[in-house]
């Protein structure tokens, strides 16, 4: 999975107003405030586009066309908070099915944006970003089934949420593992100490009664049982290098940090050692040389239980890192945002531009005036980052490239 991995959304609707001029329905201070609305956001001063369809909503209050130009405003200047509730008021006002499909669509596109925001940081609250962003989707879809770019999105946004379980359920799979090792380590250091107290007390007999034939006996099964345990420490320790292999692939071992997993694997191989040696001492009747090497062992293990504990404690504490980085990104870029009157200026491509107010004076009624469809919908382009996701797909699938954006469908594959 990429370290940064986004769906900046390829397509956003600004909706071109066909307003009538009845003073029944737009007064003409209205319709200029939106004409100078549709102006600025067309020269790329979202800031004074969203001043100016304020103060046209100011003369018409509850329009849902101006409430969606001026959400696409706020998409554009970075503020999402702000688009999601100018396209909510759109799609709950607006009596056009065409114009409510445009802004659950942008809702879907806010929603993935704010899932792009929370990926560094806590890919679950991405997930579930991207869950309510599939759902605007659908529900544009329903509205217009005819609405291709609604369909792609969901195909897109499904594949990214397939990369983020897929990777959700590694994590898992990998701490998991870990504690697994850890298990391990910790019934072996039991192990171990049991061992070496069985030996103690065998050892004070042999010392007090002499040896026997059953203390030779007892003797080399205590150096099998002492043999077994150094195999399972080489095993564990093969384990522990794996691990470690597969951290450092994964780019999770930050160069500046200690690699615990390391000292891990060096510790219980000690431990494996010192393990061999006991056996062997044990299988000669030498319970008192044999007893120190199995303490040794028990602090070889001691010390590879900690590395392992350490090296989770500091996976926790770079995740904690990235997030807190991600989080002042965000705020820098809130900053850099309301000192910036243009606003993000986004991809270079040319726009069409929103079309101006007519100079007729036909009367027309609100609900009419909401059934007539723009005769063309701005698409504003945004960035490419989702192809990432898709070139890291196992299977190179030929993607078409649409007549409109930067859209290219996803084969469904999940």
């Amino acid at each position: 999975m990429p370290q940064q991995m986004t769906v900046n959304q390829r397509t956003l609707c600004l909706c071109a107003l066909l307003l009538a001029a009845s003073p029944a329905v737009w007064g003409r201070s209205a319709r200029s405030w939106v004409e100078r609305g549709n102006e600025d956001f067309a020269s790329g001063s979202y800031s004074n586009a969203v001043e100016a369809y304020g103060r046209a909503e100011a003369e018409t209050p509850a329009s849902p066309r101006i409430a969606f130009n001026r959400g696409a405003a706020y998409y554009r200047q970075g503020d999402v908070t702000n688009a999601v509730s100018a396209f909510e008021q759109a799609a709950a006002d607006s009596k056009d099915s065409w114009l409510r499909s445009r802004s659950l669509f942008n809702l879907g596109n806010c929603r993935a944006q704010e899932a792009d925001t929370a990926m560094a940081a806590n890919l679950e609250q991405a997930l579930e970003a991207y869950g309510r962003s599939v759902q605007h989707y659908q529900d544009a879809l329903a509205l217009d089934p005819t609405f291709k770019e609604a369909a792609e999105n969901i195909e897109v946004v499904r594949l990214v949420m397939k990369t983020i379980m897929e990777e959700l359920k590694r994590r898992e799979e990998e701490a998991q593992k870990q504690q697994d090792l850890a298990d391990k380590l910790k019934e072996m250091l039991d192990k171990q100490q049991d061992a070496r107290q069985e030996n103690e007390k065998q050892t004070e007999q042999v010392e007090q009664n002499g040896q026997t034939e059953e203390s030779r006996e007892a003797s080399q099964q205590q150096a099998a049982k002492q043999q077994q345990m150094a195999q399972e420490s080489e095993q564990l320790a093969e384990q522990l290098r794996e691990q470690q292999q597969q951290q450092r692939q994964q780019g999770q071992a930050q160069p500046e940090v200690s690699d615990k997993l390391g000292e891990a694997v060096q510790h219980v191989e000690q431990a494996a050692d010192e393990q061999k040696q006991a056996a062997q001492q044990l299988s000669q009747q030498q319970g008192r040389e044999a007893g120190k090497r199995q303490e040794q062992a028990e602090e070889e293990l001691e010390k590879a239980l900690k590395a392992l504990q350490e090296n989770q404690e500091q996976q926790q504490q770079q995740n904690q890192q990235q997030q807190d980085q991600q989080d002042q990104q965000n705020e820098e870029q809130d900053q850099q945002d309301a000192s910036d009157p243009q606003g993000p200026q986004g991809d270079e491509e040319q726009e069409p531009e929103p079309q101006q107010a007519p100079e007729t004076d036909d009367e027309q009624s609100d609900e009419s005036q909401d059934a007539q469809e723009p005769e063309e919908a701005s698409m504003i382009p945004l960035s490419d980052d989702v192809s990432k996701i898709l070139e890291e797909e196992e299977s190179n699938k030929e993607l078409r490239k649409l007549p409109r954006g930067a859209w290219r469908p996803v084969d469904k594959d999940w």
